[in-house]
Parts: C-alpha cells; structure tokens; sequence
C-alpha cells in the first residue's frame, strides 16, 4: 500500500453523439481506487456504471450508425515498477493500450460467454494472453495458465484447460474469465457485474474467490453492480451514481449506515427484508425510472422521484458533489437540511 492510487480519475467524460444530440453519459466523475482496495460503483441500469468501467479500459466504440463518442478528464493508472509507470489512458496511444490492457489493467465482463471466444479452448485463450503480455514460451505459459485454473478452484483443471467455453458451466466460465484477466498479476481489475447471472451459490464462490484473490495480489477492484448485498460484502468504499454523475461517495460502513442522498436511501430501503416493513411488504422499491439521457430534467437529475425535493433549489440548477462529512461527499442542496429514513 502506497500515497500513490493505483488509479485515479478526474472528471472523467464520456460525450455520445448521437441523432438525438450530444449525449453525458459518464458527467465529471471523479475517485480513486488504492491498491489491495475495493471501490463499488452502485446504480441503476442506465447510471452510467458499465459506461465508466469500459471508458477507463477504452474500449468504448461507435454507435450503431457510426456515431462517434468523446472522452474527457484524466484518468491516471500506476502501473508500476519495471512497466510503463503513472500512465494517463485517454492520452495513450492505442498500442499503448493493447500493451497495458491484460498486463496492467484487466476486465471481467458480466457474461463470459460473450467475453471468451467461442471457438478457442479455455486454456489456449489464457495461455495466449501470458505468451502476448510476458514473452513466456508456450509451455510456460500453459503451466501458468494450468495454475491459475487451480487458483480459481476449477476441479478437474486438466481437463478444462482442452475445454471450449460452451462445455463449462456459467460458474466455470466466471471462473476462466478471473483466471484470464489475473493471469498476468494487473494492478487494477474492473469486474462488472460479473455474478449478474449465476445462482446464489456460485456467486458466493466467486465473490469470495475474488477477495482472496485481491488480498494474495494486491490488486485495486474497481466493483460495478445494482446489487448492495454484493457491496456490503465486497466494498471498501462505495460511490453511487445516477444519470451519469456520482450523487453519493463514502466509506461502505458510513454509506449504509449514514446515507445523506435521497436515492441512496432509496436503493437501501429497496433491499428485501427478511423480518419485513411496517406495511407488511418485503421491498420498498424507488419509485419511477431512470431519465433518459436526451431527456435530463433541469437542475437535479434526481427531483422528479425524490420526496424532498423543493421547487427552485432542487429543480433549477445541478448541485456540487460536496463533503457532508469527512469522506463522505453527496450531491444534494438539501443534504444538510434533511434526514433520509432507511
């Protein structure tokens, strides 16, 4: 553990341009992720959660209709000693990526199966990524892809190793895809959403598989999920974003605890409870929806769901992201005003 973060965003931005106009779909979102820690990144579907995880790996593309898409800010990856060192990824050139992608910085996506190549086996697909990032012979590497199979926990690695993706099971192919993605020990892993699809069972394997991992590596987790039970497991630190802004940022224990955003508490109460609410129901959901990006209401995005909302202060104009307490920063005219029931 060092000052240093291993990654540290600044206002990053990501800009659609689209038939509809020029889209924010990531909107000046800040924070950092130290090593051997866990930042959660919790919102909606539409939050702009996935849009941040693949705008840091730059692999955000062109629309359907070749639209393009802007980035903005700075986003600082320590990739450390013997490497490429303090890199900013918006300004590196593309075979810079290619080099860091795997090497410094890796990904698991949320559906392996679309991740891992179809036509590929398991272990050829691992074993290429450490032959490209370390220059180790072939055999080399497939012992080294052989051992991180019996890292992850895969029974039977052998015969996995010989497998195509479509012969293992969803949890297996978790597996593979962490196996992948730390073959070549990265200073920072992105995984989003990656237990979206598996049983209770299997994704208490693989969470708990994750944290092992990032504790015997050291490696900075950049968590992106809906689900806050995953968070309370996982999480040091826990920033919560709705329409492409963080609206809430703080330590996991005061996030749960002590939230100060609307929606934070919303997403809280939203929970299941096993004992039930006052009204006999299990879930309070938030109600309405997300906005849509080419339909932003002015002032906070948030207003039209929120049940403290004023007329003027919260419909007029976006609040700063400010410190409500010490390391704990929210975006709300009223945060100090009001108190948010869980």
């Amino acid at each position: 553990m060092t000052d240093t973060p291993v990654l540290d965003v600044r206002d990053l931005r990501v800009v659609l341009h689209t038939d509809s106009g020029d889209l924010a779909a990531v909107d000046t979102v800040s924070f950092t992720v130290a090593a051997g820690r866990t930042l959660a990144l919790v919102g909606e579907s539409g939050a702009g959660k996935s849009m941040t995880s693949l705008a840091l790996m730059r692999l955000v593309g062109k629309g359907p209709r070749g639209q393009g898409v802007t980035l903005g800010g700075q986003v600082w990856l320590d990739t450390g000693p013997g490497h490429l060192g303090r890199v900013e990824l918006l300004a590196a050139s593309l075979a810079d990526m290619q080099a860091l992608r795997g090497r410094a910085l890796a990904m698991v996506f949320q559906e392996p199966m679309t991740s891992l190549n179809p036509v590929f086996r398991v272990g050829w697909q691992i074993a290429e990524a450490i032959v490209r990032h370390e220059g180790l012979g072939w055999s080399a590497a497939e012992r080294r892809a052989l051992e991180m199979l019996q890292l992850v926990g895969i029974p039977d690695p052998q015969a996995r190793m010989r497998a195509y993706p479509h012969e293992l099971s969803g949890g297996m192919r978790q597996r593979a895809m962490i196996a992948m993605a730390l073959a070549c020990r990265p200073r920072l892993l992105i995984a989003d959403e990656p237990t979206t699809a598996l049983d209770v069972t299997v994704q208490a394997q693989v969470l708990a598989l994750m944290r092992r991992l990032q504790r015997e590596l050291g490696t900075a987790l950049l968590f992106v999920t809906h689900d806050l039970g995953v968070v309370a497991q996982m999480a040091d630190e826990v920033a919560v974003m709705y329409a492409g802004r963080i609206v809430e940022q703080a330590g996991v224990q005061e996030l749960f605890h002590a939230p100060r955003h609307p929606y934070t508490a919303g997403l809280l109460r939203s929970m299941p409870s096993v004992v039930g609410r006052p009204d006999g129901s299990m879930v309070e959901p938030v109600r309405g929806s997300m906005p849509l990006l080419a339909r932003l209401p002015a002032g906070c995005a948030f207003h039209p769901r929120c049940d403290h909302a004023q007329a003027g202060r919260c419909t007029q104009s976006m609040p700063a992201l400010a410190e409500a307490a010490p390391g704990h920063a929210v975006r709300c005219a009223r945060a100090g005003e009001i108190e948010v029931a869980q």
